[in-house]
This record gives C-alpha cells, sequence and structure tokens, in this order.
C-alpha cells in the first residue's frame, strides 16, 4: 500500500469490494480490522447473509 495514503486505500479497496459484492447480488457484511502487531496489514471479513 502506499506509504501516505494507507488508510485511503483501505477505504477504496473496502468500497470496491462492497460494490462488487453488490453488483454479483451477494448480501454481505464486510468488517476490517488492523493487526496491532503489525500495523501495515488489515485484515478482511466477510459474512453472506441468508
Amino acid at each position: 500500500m502506499p506509504m501516505k495514503k494507507r488508510w485511503e486505500q483501505v477505504q477504496h479497496s473496502m468500497e470496491a469490494l462492497k460494490q462488487a459484492l453488490s453488483q454479483a447480488g451477494v448480501r454481505a457484511t464486510v468488517a476490517c480490522r488492523q493487526l496491532y502487531h503489525d500495523r501495515e496489514e488489515v485484515t478482511v471479513h466477510v459474512r453472506l447473509l441468508d
């Protein structure tokens, strides 16, 4: 990720993921967490809805 704009890149990527899921007709919630021991990595969790 770009060094100075990491948060902006994460937000952009999360929005792109949400849009792609929506366009594919997939109902899901998407969450993102930063791991405390590695500040350059985030974990994304996608939960499918009924």
